[in-house]
């Protein structure tokens, strides 16, 4: 837990250019480095040749993705320039497709000869004694057309009359029809079978050859369709777990990565020069870092560019970044100003529980912040602030509204309304007192603070003075000094003329001892809200017991608490979101600062 921001490093590092996609990737691996975008005018590397090459990439492998390996292996470090890299990564990919579908296409053209040898042996089985004349069948002339068709079982209306002649051989699996007629009406029978899925089948001529052991030939071809079978895949899946396309695979992801992390670079034709913001204490990790990839570099920290504002981490506990949420509505904290996230983890609960101060409502909030907290991080601030809306309602006795169910540890608030509004006030003058401490810390981070101790700090005491007079008059005596004090500092740092300074320094005091009295009254607005919240609650318990049907009575119990809960809880977050921005951070926080964002890593 840190109230003061971190500030990065500039770092320069030079490594060949042929490692310049690797160095990069170096670096983001270690989560400390955040590359500069503005020198990128200077570079040299041509990113839309290595955008065009990884979109043609990425499309082919679109194409194959389901044979494309899961795993892959890193690529070489060592490359004439990224440029290169991705044409490689691309004619490797080229042609690892084209071997790929010259595979496949062999690998379907056997899948479909296994087939049709599978149905000629089964027509062979179911022609009876094997007394079809396979080459009397193939052979057509102008008067008698001949056709053999395969066929689904029972799809095919077997066409009769005078000018045709079929005959059915019925398989397990198909049905094969041999359909013999004149041309001019053969044509029918083709449309007809291409609408039920028939495909003429055809002989082979080494079939029609051989006298007898059809069978057995058949048995032969099929054997060796098998054999060729496993070794085409055996082949293809030697070819989808290739070493050079893994490495391909992986070297367009990681060009992919660098597109998106394109940094300025500036190099020679040699040499590339890297240079940004780390989070490391020193060059000696990075270098670290370089050395353990067999990366040759070197690694320096240098004054930043004028012109560079330098960004900063605010590394906080879990507990505490829900609450910097108020800080970033602002923006960031520089390195010389206050963090107060930290603080705010207890002053947003207390402002909040204290404007809704009921036991039950507090611990429906806090089971709503467990429940939430989940899908977003900023519902965990539920937590906190339903536990203290909890603790306060047993301080003012309040249960959903009820004041009788448990005594009060402190106040009935609708009984003491007084104090209930007091107390904010107090509360407020502390913010108000810390917000000007703040400033002076920050003053002297900026080597200003002796202009803080003259001035602000009399503005400051001279204003607790004032609150304190309001409980004892005689406090008053000492703003005397007080205001010596004021004068004699704001005339020491005032270059203008004598009266000038003297009447500027009496305005600005008054105006800013105003200003701090009427921000201390705006927390009376805290006290309003509690006995709103107690009023509203109570309210909504009268009319439910105005209603006579027990069934609407309770209805109308919860949606009346639910209405309270949700509309109530988001004025008063609105509420301390102002008190919080307007009271407290105008004192000191400016939120100039720029957030550190390490690269991300190649996951």
């Amino acid at each position: 837990m840190t109230f003061r921001p971190s500030q990065a490093a500039w770092f320069e590092t030079y490594t060949p250019r042929n490692q310049t996609v690797y160095a990069i990737e170096t670096l983001a691996n270690t989560g400390i480095v955040e590359l500069s975008h503005d020198l990128w005018s200077s570079a040299n590397i041509d990113s839309s040749l290595i955008q065009a090459n990884v979109k043609a990439f990425n499309h082919l492998a679109a194409k194959h993705k389901a044979f494309l390996p899961e795993k892959l292996i890193a690529p070489d470090i060592n490359h004439d320039s990224p440029e290169q890299l991705s044409e490689e990564a691309l004619s490797l990919l080229r042609k690892w497709s084209a071997d790929l579908l010259r595979l496949q296409r062999n690998l379907a053209r056997t899948e479909k000869t296994i087939i049709e040898l599978k149905q000629l042996k089964s027509l062979l089985m179911a022609i009876p004694d094997h007394d079809l004349d396979f080459k009397w069948l193939d052979k057509t002339s102008d008067i008698l057309y001949k056709k053999l068709f395969c066929c689904p079982p029972d799809q095919f209306s077997h066409p009769s009359g005078k000018e045709f002649f079929t005959q059915v051989f019925k398989t397990t699996d198909h049905d094969f029809l041999l359909v013999l007629g004149t041309p001019e009406h053969i044509n029918a029978i083709d449309a007809t079978a291409t609408l039920v899925n028939c495909h003429e089948f055809h002989i082979p001529d080494w079939l029609e050859k051989a006298e007898d052991n059809k069978i057995h030939l058949i048995n032969q071809h099929l054997r060796e369709m098998f054999a060729k079978r496993h070794s085409m895949i055996d082949q293809l899946e030697a070819h989808q777990n290739s070493v050079q396309i893994k490495k391909a695979l992986a070297e367009v992801r990681l060009l992919s990565w660098f597109l998106n992390n394109l940094c300025g670079l500036s190099k020679d034709h040699k040499l590339c020069h890297l240079v940004g913001w780390t989070s490391a204490d020193s060059a000696e990790s990075l270098q670290k870092a370089f050395n353990e990839a067999g990366i040759e570099a070197k690694v320096t920290f240098a004054h930043k560019p004028e012109d560079q504002l330098a960004p900063v981490s605010c590394d906080q506990p879990w507990w505490i970044r829900p609450f910097s949420f108020f800080v970033n509505l602002l923006g960031t904290p520089d390195r010389d100003e206050i963090d107060p996230s930290p603080l705010l983890a207890v002053v947003v609960p207390l402002l909040f529980g204290y404007m809704f101060p009921d036991l039950g409502h507090g611990l429906i909030l806090l089971v709503a912040g467990f429940l939430l907290k989940k899908r977003a991080p900023a519902f965990s601030m539920l937590i906190p602030c339903g536990l203290t809306a909890s603790a306060f309602g047993l301080l003012f006795g309040d249960v959903f509204g009820h004041h009788d169910i448990i005594e009060p540890l402190w106040v009935n608030a609708l009984q003491n309304p007084l104090q209930v509004l007091i107390v904010p006030m107090i509360f407020g003058t502390v913010i108000i007192t810390l917000g000007s401490v703040f400033s002076g810390i920050e003053s002297y981070w900026r080597r200003d603070f002796v202009k803080w101790l003259l001035t602000e700090l009399a503005v400051l005491l001279l204003y607790l003075d004032l609150i304190v007079s309001l409980f004892w008059l005689e406090a008053l005596w000492a703003s005397l000094p007080l205001l010596f004090w004021y004068f004699v500092g704001s005339l020491i740092t005032c270059k203008k003329p004598l009266l000038y300074c003297l009447g500027y320094s009496a305005g600005s005091l008054l105006e800013s001892q105003l200003r701090l009295v009427m921000n201390s009254i705006s927390f009376i607005r805290v006290g309003a809200f509690a006995l709103a919240h107690a009023g509203s609650s109570y309210a909504a318990n009268e009319i439910a017991y105005m209603i006579d049907n027990p069934f609407f009575f309770i209805v109308f119990l919860i949606i009346g608490h639910a209405f309270i809960i949700i509309l109530e809880g988001l004025i008063v977050f609105v509420q301390t979101s102002r008190l919080i921005l307007f009271e407290f951070f105008l004192r000191f926080l400016k939120a100039e600062g720029r957030v550190f964002h390490p690269m991300h890593r190649l996951e």
